[in-house]
């Protein structure tokens, strides 16, 4: 029988046609950080470290085909990860 959780909420918003934004936030119960390096009686439903993440993140359209997106990570146990990338449309999407 399993005893643990994990549990995500986001939020998203679109403050104009060319600017959005999203927030998440994650809880998991009974986190060992032991079991989380061994693999061993871990809680699947969470796989970050800690207790407890949050992610975040927005998209820019700049022109009609070329969009900037940035995302940032942050476990509990101290771990971050960001990201930056342009998405650009080459061909029209039919």
């Amino acid at each position: 029988m399993q005893e643990d959780i994990g549990v995500k909420a986001r939020l998203d918003v679109n403050f104009t046609d060319t600017l959005s934004a999203w927030i998440m936030g994650g809880y998991q119960s009974d986190y060992d950080e032991d079991s989380f390096i061994t693999n061993q009686n871990r809680n699947w439903y969470g796989p970050w470290e800690g207790d407890w993440a949050a992610w975040g993140g927005f998209a820019a359209k700049v022109t009609d085909k070329a969009t900037i997106n940035a995302q940032a990570a942050y476990e509990e146990q101290g771990i971050w990860a960001l990201a930056l990338n342009v998405n650009y449309e080459l061909v029209p999407v039919s």
